[in-house]
This record gives C-alpha cells, structure tokens and sequence, in this order.
C-alpha cells in the first residue's frame, strides 16, 4: 500500500508537468499569434495613412499649384520655408501635417505612424529656368512654368526594389541595374516601421534614411536583412493627371 501511494504521487506530479508543459506551449504560440496579428495591423494601418497623405498632397497641389516642402526635422509640422521654394531639407524631411491640414499629430506638429515615429516625406528637387532659382515641384506656379516650358518638366527621385548595386550619392544616386522601380517620382511618403526608433542597420533601411533622391521599396524582411520600412510614391504622370483634371495644367 506504501509503494502504491508513491507511485500515485510521482503520477500526479509527472501529470501536472505535462499539464504545464502544455499550457507553456499553448501560450507561447498565442503570444505569438497575437504579436503577429498586431504586428500586421500596425502596418496596415500605417499604409493607409500614407495613402491618405499622398491624397492631401494631391489636394495641396491642386490648390497651390505646388507640392509642400517637407517640414524640417526638429522644429515642427509646418513645410520648410513655409511658403515653398528652396525647401530646406528636400530628401530627409518630415510630412508637413499642419500645412497639409493632417490630425492627429504630435506635440511638435508632425503625423506619426502607428509606432509612435514621424512619416518622412521626400520631394524632388529638379529645376528647370522657367521655374527661376527654386525647384520647380514647390515653387509657386513652377510646376506649370516647367510643363509649358520648351524643356519637360523632369522629376527625378529614384524607387529601387533592393540598395543592391546602387551607386552615387545625393542628385546623382541611381539603382542598381534591374532594381529600378521608377525613375521620375514627384514625392516620396514612407514610415521608417516599427524600429523606426533606431539607426538602420541594413543596406535597404540606410538607403531610406541616407539624404539623397534614392529610396528602397519592398516587402517586410527579417533578419540579418530587416526591413520593415512602408514606402510609397507619387508619379510624375499621376500628379501631371490631377493637375490637368483640375484644370490647373496647361
């Protein structure tokens, strides 16, 4: 009878072990699930708020007759100068959300992705003599100057699919052969992702955050090549389209 009822007590515990075991497991794999499901709707949600900023982008041309400078890092949501021309920082600026009109924003005015970081937004900076000595995308009646100049009005940010072979720096960065994704974008939005708080340790996420015309666009990756960023872009052809729409072009 002795050894009966040690032998219950070592099944009971062997038992509760299992028991546990399995509860372990089941919650690891729904902390998961869930981290996952959050995870995939944080990114959506930062899609669709660079969606609806490029359609008050749109908006602000149709009624400016010009893109918005991208507002200057560390001061606040307006565009930088605040009535277009020379923008300060073309390639490593901020959506200007309060001269775009976009709420919520954060205590220094700037829109921000749904992991708490600011939305970036690039803009091209190609001239053009009709436009004068500003760029012609944010000056004022520039872009119309550039379209019914003798010269085409020629934007020039570059959307590669990988950083890989990508060369030059600054005007005169270019995608590697074969990663082109447009030649000619008018703007860029883009979220730097959920470790937007931190430098960037990969190729494609340095090249988002480099200071110059060229940007990576692809799907999310992990490790030891992470990519996170949301990117997106205007074309040239979708914003000459709005603007003729409007009547605002020729």
């Amino acid at each position: 009878m002795r050894t009966g009822k040690i032998w219950q007590a070592g099944f009971s515990l062997l038992e509760l072990s299992i028991v546990l075991i399995v509860i372990a497991l089941l919650s690891g794999s729904l902390l998961a699930s869930f981290s996952s499901l959050h995870d995939s709707r944080d990114s959506e949600e930062a899609r669709r708020q660079i969606d609806y900023a490029e359609e008050a982008l749109l908006g602000f041309a149709i009624s400016h007759g010009r893109l918005p400078c991208p507002a200057k890092p560390g001061n606040s949501g307006l565009e930088s100068p605040e009535n277009g021309g020379n923008c300060t920082n073309p390639w490593n600026g901020y959506l200007p959300a309060i001269s775009l009109g976009i709420h919520p924003v954060n205590d220094q005015g700037y829109a921000i992705d749904p992991w708490g970081n600011p939305l970036r937004y690039a803009i091209s900076a190609f001239g053009n003599a009709a436009c004068g000595t500003a760029p012609c995308l944010s000056s004022e009646n520039g872009i119309r100057n550039a379209w019914n100049s003798t010269t085409p009005p020629a934007p020039d940010l570059r959307v590669c699919s990988s950083s890989t072979h990508s060369n030059g720096t600054a005007e005169k960065a270019e995608c590697g052969s074969d990663f082109t994704l447009t030649k000619d974008a008018v703007a860029v939005i883009f979220s730097l992702g959920k470790n937007g708080n931190q430098p960037p340790s990969t190729p494609d996420e340095v090249a988002n955050s480099n200071n110059d015309r060229l940007f990576v666009s692809h799907n999310a990756s992990s490790a030891p090549n992470e990519f996170d960023d949301q990117v997106s872009w205007i074309s040239s052809s979708i914003l000459y389209s709005r603007l003729m729409a409007a009547g605002r072009l020729p």
